[in-house]
């Protein structure tokens, strides 16, 4: 009782338990918004759960046959079965058949099978709400590791909550909030080898465990990863820190190793799967003016959809204000003085620069979902910028006070200016309505492919029977 008094009466642990408190209430009326499911969502369910009798991972269904109730196929399809709970091995085998790793999958498959038989948007809905919350638990570890600024670590955290690209991705149930939360953490622990000249075992024993888990979720946190570790690694071979380097090397050989014999198929889903050649054969094909039109796209996701049109103007006049700064004598002492923190920003720089060129080369597809793993990790690198300028320029903090309020006010603003929620799909609520005024009847499903009559789970489902 003592120890809880104390946590409530320390000004800082309250203001941190409002912030998670106001970030869970927001995550949880975002998706209570949510009106319809995404093709890929009602994968999730479906390849989490399912129980196929052969190779397939698309639901099933027989044409011509009466299904009374409706989503009987559906039900069968995205719910687990009460002989199915906890059946990992099924989900390991059904991702073998898929282009993604299972982590993601096996957790929510551990929700599902406490609800046997039954299908909702909360199973994976109440894994993105966790993982949100633990992606800015260490989001503002990283900032205290960096910049360890209380005011620049709540404008951050309340930037976090309410962006409209974070709210988004938040909604959408996949494991890209997952991986988002695998790419900070394994930031957090790599960038603690900048400042040391040994790693100690536990140290590595934590990179080995996330980088496994990371893996082991999204083939992009690899793509991260890999970057992140180049970085590193140049940065310790020019400090001539050649122990933390070494040991940082053998760790990453031994996560992909063990990440690789817990999943074999990872190899076969990123060098000779369909998305994996779909991927290479972006590298080999694009033009110029292709990649440049994807640069633009993936840069709008996150400038316009998460920063709110702030990044460019952020990272000039970051770079504009810093060398100005050092061109004056009297004043590079100072710089000097925050070289460490000036270095962590280029590392940190170097890999989210080197994954945005990356994504935009091999995405399939032109999604805000393929940028997403590095938006906790570019919120951490602009407050970081910002924190360095107002440190250099030795802002006052009732100062400081007013020019974080109104950035982040422009930005919040922008960001939720004309935004289309598309993860939430309110745009079907006229449809499903006018479904739900057929209740009692029975309906005849016409589709021209299997797979898409997935995503009409809601509207099926208010009908009496379907064939």
């Amino acid at each position: 009782m003592g120890k809880l008094q104390l946590f409530f009466k320390d000004k800082v642990q309250k203001q941190s338990l409002v912030i998670y408190i106001i970030a869970f209430i927001m995550y949880v009326i975002m998706i209570l918004c949510k009106r319809n499911y995404h093709i890929d969502e009602t994968l999730t369910l479906g390849l989490s759960n399912y129980y196929s009798p052969n190779t397939s991972i698309s639901m099933s269904f027989e044409d011509g046959k009466k299904y009374i109730p409706s989503d009987t196929a559906y039900i069968d399809y995205m719910s687990v079965s009460t002989d199915g709970r906890f059946d990992y091995k099924n989900v390991w085998i059904n991702q073998e058949h898929d282009v993604h790793p299972p982590l993601y999958y096996a957790i929510v498959h551990t929700v599902c099978s406490f609800f046997p038989g039954k299908v909702s948007v909360w199973f994976p809905g109440i894994v993105n709400i966790v993982f949100m919350l633990l992606t800015l638990y260490v989001l503002r570890k990283l900032l205290v590791y960096i910049c360890s600024d209380d005011m620049i670590i709540t404008y951050a955290s309340l930037f976090f909550i309410f962006s409209a690209g974070m709210l988004s991705i938040a909604t959408f149930m996949r494991m890209y909030v997952m991986v988002m939360f695998f790419t900070a953490w394994i930031t957090y622990l790599l960038l603690q080898i900048v400042d040391t000249q040994y790693v100690p075992i536990k140290g590595c024993i934590s990179i080995f465990v996330v980088t496994v888990m990371g893996a082991l979720t999204h083939y992009y946190f690899i793509v991260y990863i890999v970057f992140l570790c180049m970085s590193i690694g140049m940065y310790l071979l020019i400090k001539r820190q050649w122990k933390p380097f070494l040991q940082l090397l053998l760790t990453m050989i031994v996560s992909g190793s063990i990440a690789i014999i817990i999943f074999p198929s990872m190899i076969n889903h990123i060098f000779f799967g369909y998305r994996g050649e779909e991927s290479f054969t972006n590298i080999e094909n694009n033009s110029i003016l292709e990649y440049w039109k994807h640069l633009k796209i993936y840069y709008s996701f996150l400038n316009d959809k998460l920063m709110g049109g702030l990044l460019g103007y952020i990272l000039v006049m970051a770079v504009f204000l810093l060398l100005t700064r050092w061109c004056l004598k009297e004043e590079k002492k100072n710089i000097r003085g925050n070289v460490v923190r000036i270095n962590k920003c280029i590392i940190l720089g170097f890999g989210l620069l080197a994954y945005f060129c990356m994504i935009s080369k091999i995405a399939v597809y032109q999604v805000d979902r393929y940028i997403s793993p590095i938006y906790a990790v570019m919120i951490v690198f602009v407050m970081s910028l910002i924190a360095l300028i107002m440190n250099n320029y030795h802002i006052e903090e009732c100062n400081k006070k007013v020019i974080l309020s109104i950035m982040l006010a422009i930005a919040l603003v922008t960001s939720w200016k004309g935004y289309k929620w598309e993860y939430l799909y309110t745009d079907s609520v006229e449809l499903v309505d006018k479904v739900s005024n057929y209740q009692d009847k029975d309906c005849i499903y016409i589709y021209n492919a299997p797979y898409r009559v997935q995503a009409n789970y809601i509207e099926i489902e208010k009908l009496n029977s379907v064939c």
